[in-house]
């Protein structure tokens, strides 16, 4: 079945984010960035905050704690805020291109504090976790996003940096791709012949 909808993942995908980056320099002991990032997505914490389940103040508490970072909870929080840098250079420009023949989604783990900057117009739907109430790799947020969309699995294309999203959203009947970064996905989209 021919593709009708392509669904995003931001950060790492469309949306530059240097967190593995600046965490580490927040941490007192030394790690690998594969490590760190293996930490963060098995995080309670993270997945509570995520799911819109717990408030900055106890998300910031127990990271700090959680990872033993050298910050106190407000002064991460703050560094937190500003990790997202924005849509990567030619990134709002491709989703223009593709919307004239696809509709367009986005489906991110994300958060209060990093969601309200995101210019949803560039979607025709845009899907936050700490919305939903459903997270990513969890089965049941793809099946309400292509319940949501009207479309079949087999319709969908998706796009992550995420190793074990992509792997759940091929297991669940999504196309899925693994992109990390901007150039990857560019590569992707013409690999595809999008």
């Amino acid at each position: 079945m021919k593709p009708k909808v392509l669904v995003f993942d931001l950060g790492g995908v469309l949306i530059e984010n240097d967190m593995f980056t600046e965490l580490d320099k927040l941490l007192v002991a030394e790690t690998t960035e594969t490590a760190l990032k293996a930490q963060w997505l098995a995080s309670a914490a993270v997945r509570s905050f995520e799911l819109g389940h717990c408030s900055p103040e106890e998300f910031g508490r127990s990271i700090v704690l959680e990872f033993g970072l050298s910050a106190s909870p407000d002064e991460f929080l703050t560094a937190f805020t500003g990790w997202p840098k924005g849509f990567y250079t030619g990134a709002e420009t491709l989703l223009a291109e593709l919307r004239n023949n696809f509709t367009l989604s986005c489906l991110s783990n994300s958060n209060e504090l990093h969601w309200g900057a995101m210019p949803e117009t560039v979607f025709d739907h845009a899907y936050s976790s700490h919305l939903l109430g459903k997270i990513k790799p969890d089965f049941d947020v793809f099946e309400f996003v292509t319940r949501d969309l009207g479309c079949e699995r087999t319709e969908v294309v998706f796009f992550d940096d995420s190793e074990t999203n992509i792997e759940a959203a091929g297991a669940f009947g999504w196309n899925a791709c693994l992109t990390i970064g901007f150039d990857e996905l560019v590569q992707a989209i013409d690999r595809l012949g999008f």
